[in-house]
């Protein structure tokens, strides 16, 4: 991961926790309460408040369980994902299974880590998130390499297959080596807004949400090869 240089002190990072085990939620809040450079503004035990509470607050970030009660983190996700647009999302589950990470890259995650994971990463996971940057705990990245490497599972399967032109090629290779726009701007002598137009159809085109999501999609469909990635 890449040493992140933006301050936040004099803007706390905006958090909702979203987690149905009080005594894991408790112990989370203190951690980041420590942290004078996030706020937690709101503490959430089921699915059904989740939704009303990122829509009430509009968070920066939203830290939710994948598996909560009433309503799971993965169909409030996707019911926020339409209200409020602009939150960032981190799934944490006591599972690393496949199947709950490409979850939670379909329903727009960019960061994912495992409960047991070590308290630094909880803290490394908002501040990445925030920035725009994914974050995956060290045991999740070794097994999203797995998934890509082996294909096991494809969430972004289309019966079309897209069509990518020569620039967005060149995009879609800079992305999957966790470059910003205005950094691929410099590289291929574009403007930052030129570039974050290509991003939106790209996206649309691969019918994903995330840079990771793009990384999985391009690795599958041999845009890129798993070298190329630097997620």
């Amino acid at each position: 991961m890449k040493n992140l240089k933006e301050d936040f002190s004099k803007f706390p990072i905006q958090v909702i926790l979203a987690e149905e085990q009080v005594l894991f939620r408790n112990a989370l809040s203190d951690l980041l309460l420590k942290d004078t450079q996030i706020q937690v503004v709101a503490e959430i035990e089921n699915g059904e408040d989740l939704v009303n509470a990122v829509f009430i607050h509009k968070p920066d970030i939203l830290v939710a369980n994948l598996n909560m009660l009433v309503k799971t983190g993965i169909q409030a996700l996707h019911e926020i994902s339409i209200l409020v647009c602009t939150v960032k999302i981190i799934i944490i589950s006591e599972s690393d299974d496949e199947y709950n990470i490409v979850s939670a890259l379909e329903a727009g995650a960019l960061g994912y880590v495992v409960k047991k994971a070590d308290c630094e990463e909880f803290i490394n996971a908002i501040k990445y998130v925030y920035s725009g940057k994914p974050y995956y705990c060290s045991t999740t990245m070794l097994r999203m390499s797995g998934i890509i490497a082996k294909s096991s599972f494809d969430p972004y399967t289309q019966t079309v297959v897209q069509i990518f032109s020569q620039v967005e090629k060149k995009i879609i290779m800079l992305i999957c080596h966790d470059l910003s726009s205005s950094e691929i701007g410099i590289q291929l002598f574009m403007g930052k807004k030129n570039i974050d137009l290509h991003r939106i159809r790209i996206l649309k085109k691969m019918k994903v949400k995330t840079s990771a999501g793009v990384a999985i999609y391009a690795l599958k469909h041999k845009l890129v090869s798993l070298d190329d990635i630097k997620l």
